[in-house]
């Protein structure tokens, strides 16, 4: 659960098939800006078609933090635009009970009014080559935010219920400009699935006590490949494949042989040298002409121990 320590006892998680999922730092980010201290930005690891839900909490330690209780609003942003929305009610809740709610998708009507909720679900994109500048600086527009879960937290008062017929976004794109990207190793966006019947939710007007953008909280959720992740040093990356046992059986059999018996071979003893064999190459000057007495200075002397025969047979 990604935690704010400005802010204790309020967090947000990222669900997939009832569990939380593992989130990441990047030790070498720095978060910039005038919310600065009020972010906190996780890497979480997306699965192609799987769907996921946002999991907000509020614990008893919010209520020791701050001094001036008030409601909460959770605003939910997926790739830049407005997804779903949660209120938590100070009155309601008991003041050492922890409140923790769920956002499975997008919530809305059919056409007879029931109640429905789209999941949310991590959809591939591809990075395709585009020469188009018009499309490329379109693409830049849809990159900005896309491959990222923002939720904030924003102190409100909670008034009545108010009517409000949600519609659905649009769907993620499936291609876009790898020149749009600009090494963000982006591998997914948000898309929506079909419509289930779910509880009905309630619509509810607040008055933001800070205004829309000073929120108490933020928390962001950078969502990506398991090799994007590698790409940019969130996690290692797997090590190399051992190339002696991708040999067949009976190379490396013949090699651990080789090996074992380079082993069992007699060492020289300590303080002995080796013998060494010096092999001399031959030259031209070093022909003997046995016509002659004796050796001329640029003749080299050769003893035999038993005479040749240089005639025929």
């Amino acid at each position: 659960m990604a935690i704010l320590e400005a802010v204790p006892g309020v967090g947000v998680s990222i669900y997939i098939n009832g569990q939380p999922v593992k989130e990441y730092e990047d030790d070498g980010e720095e978060v910039s800006g005038p919310l600065a201290p009020k972010t906190v930005v996780k890497y979480i690891e997306a699965i192609s078609d799987a769907e996921f839900a946002i999991h907000a909490s509020v614990l008893p330690a919010f209520r020791a933090h701050v001094q001036t209780i008030y409601d909460l609003a959770f605003q939910v942003n997926i790739d830049g635009k407005w997804a779903a929305g949660r209120c938590w009610r100070e009155a309601a809740e008991a003041a050492h009970s922890s409140w923790n709610s769920q956002i499975d998708g997008f919530y809305s009507e059919d056409a007879t009014g029931r109640p429905t909720v789209n999941p949310f679900k991590f959809a591939d994109v591809e990075l395709v080559e585009v020469a188009d500048k018009a499309k490329i600086d379109q693409d830049v527009k849809a990159a900005a935010a896309l491959g990222q879960i923002t939720v904030e937290v924003l102190r409100v008062k909670i008034g009545g219920e108010v009517n409000c017929r949600a519609i659905l976004p649009k769907q993620v794109v499936s291609e876009i400009s790898e020149k749009a990207v600009k090494g963000r190793a982006l591998s997914h966006g948000t898309a929506f699935g079909v419509a289930k019947t779910a509880p009905g939710q309630k619509t509810v007007d607040c008055v933001l006590i800070d205004g829309k953008d000073e929120p108490l909280a933020r928390f962001v959720f950078r969502y990506r490949s398991k090799e994007a992740l590698r790409q940019l040093l969130i996690i290692p990356r797997s090590p190399s494949p051992d190339l002696f046992d991708a040999l067949p059986t009976a190379e490396r059999e013949r090699l651990a042989r080789e090996a074992f018996q380079q082993q069992q071979d007699p060492k020289p003893e300590p303080g002995i040298k080796p013998e060494r064999i010096i092999k001399r190459e031959r030259r031209d000057s070093d022909i003997v002409d046995l016509t002659s007495d004796a050796p001329t200075a640029k003749q080299r002397k050769t003893t035999m121990e038993a005479p040749i025969d240089l005639t025929d047979d």
